[in-house]
């Protein structure tokens, strides 16, 4: 089948590569050039396991082609999917601006009847906004339920495929389209489209409220002297719950929970709708935040103008993405009472380096051991597997003082405190 997919973001880029995988003809449109000539190189612009494998295999079989320009590539296709941002507003609303000047692009492109499928996470009623606009076009909802870092594992395997059409021939195509990684039916679900719509911000509602609830249950875990990594496994077994998004941590971030949580705010708002739920997990992340790095600056502010490292930087690990990551507040607020930062992260550098580059109080190191030489204490706040592997041994005798705030509890406190190094971590005792 000939499919085009315009957007090579997080979501397009990984459909475009997962289509031509599984056999299609893709033809995948971004108006940046520099990215496309990267993509057309085999370079892919986001650091996400297997992309870029997948990608030079593509291309290599001429499954898989890139171009910045939507003409001449429209007319023999079957399925368009759409798949550009929609970034969130000052207001928490969400910017669908690209999606309909692309929609209107295509419709311009196309006049004949045509199957569009938006994948971009668009605020509930867009597909039947857009087909009021564009009356001869078929638009369908197909919301992405990837995880960042499994971005192309998850699409490749999915648990469930939602389309929100009541049109037979957009299910019947989409069918085809996914058909080689379905398990028969029970897991393409048909919906309207804003059921399927409101179904990825029910999803992302539902997974931060379980990570804001952990959090807050680490306070208390922290006060009565229980363990949080003990708690979540008893919680974890129970087969209703399941040890998913049970992790406490510093807070989420990244593209998809913080936005859709503000977005569903908006929506409620503009509704005329009170949402007390959703608007507690934005406040419980924002507090979990500030609570570590306070945490952090009444421990070290004797000291003046402490030295402090900072390992991780991007929102979770196995992903350069560092939208909306906690370690941006967190730094930020080190900065403000005066400390000196020193970061590590093993692919999220470059990006964050660019939001730093006039600041004297904050430096990058080389690797994770050169961050920490010197420092009075390090703070962990991404999961990296690489930092699990450390010499504790050589952890210790570089810093000038051995002291870890562990903001992912990477480390076990018993091995620290045998070794001699004063630990923190989120909910655990001392």
């Amino acid at each position: 089948m000939k499919i085009a997919v315009i957007g090579s973001g997080y979501v397009g880029l990984t459909a475009a590569v997962g289509f031509a995988k599984l056999g299609h003809q893709v033809i995948c449109i971004d108006i940046d050039t520099k990215r496309v000539e990267m993509l057309k190189a085999g370079v892919s612009p986001i650091f996400e396991t297997g992309l870029e494998a997948e990608l030079k295999a593509g291309l290599k079989t001429g499954r898989l082609a890139f171009a910045t320009d939507l003409a001449g590539f429209l007319g023999d296709v079957q399925v368009v999917f759409i798949a550009v941002g929609t970034p969130g507003n000052a207001d928490g609303s969400v910017h669908i601006n690209s999606v309909q000047e692309v929609a209107k692009s295509v419709g311009d492109s196309l006049r004949t009847e045509q199957v569009v499928v938006i994948k971009s996470t668009v605020p509930v009623g867009t597909c039947d906004s857009l087909k009021q606009m564009l009356p001869h076009l078929e638009f369908v909802s197909n919301p992405e339920f990837l995880r960042e870092g499994m971005a192309l594992q998850d699409f490749l395997n999915p648990q469930r495929v939602i389309v929100g059409t009541t049109s037979e021939k957009a299910i019947n195509l989409l069918k085809e389209v996914y058909a080689p990684i379905l398990n028969e039916s029970k897991n393409f679900l048909v919906m309207d489209p804003c059921s399927a719509e409101m179904s990825k911000y029910a999803a992302n509602a539902m997974l931060a409220a379980r990570i804001s609830l952990m959090n807050e249950m680490s306070q208390l875990c922290e006060k009565l002297g229980a363990d949080i990594q003990l708690v979540r496994q008893g919680v974890g077994s129970d087969s209703r719950i399941g040890t998913e998004f049970l992790n406490a941590g510093v807070g989420f971030g990244g593209s998809c929970l913080p936005k859709d949580i503000n977005a569903m705010i908006d929506m409620g708002s503009v509704n005329d709708l009170e949402v007390p739920m959703i608007k507690a997990i934005r406040l419980a992340n924002q507090s979990q935040k500030l609570r570590f790095a306070n945490k952090v600056v009444k421990s070290l502010e004797h000291l003046g103008t402490p030295q402090v490292a900072v390992w991780g930087l991007s929102f979770k690990p196995e992903t350069d993405d560092i939208r909306e990551a906690p370690s941006f507040e967190i730094i930020d607020h080190f900065l403000h009472h005066g400390f000196s930062v020193r970061v590590y992260d093993p692919v999220a550098m470059p990006g964050f380096r660019e939001n730093y580059k006039n600041s004297e109080k904050i430096s990058f190191a080389t690797d994770a051991l050169a961050a920490i030489e010197q420092c009075d204490a390090l703070c962990i706040l991404t999961e990296w597997s690489d930092f699990m592997k450390i010499d504790l041994q050589k952890l210790k005798f570089a810093m000038k003082v051995p002291r870890i705030f562990d903001g992912r509890n990477v480390f076990d406190p018993r091995t620290m405190k045998k070794i001699g190094i004063e630990y923190y971590s989120i909910g655990r005792p001392s």
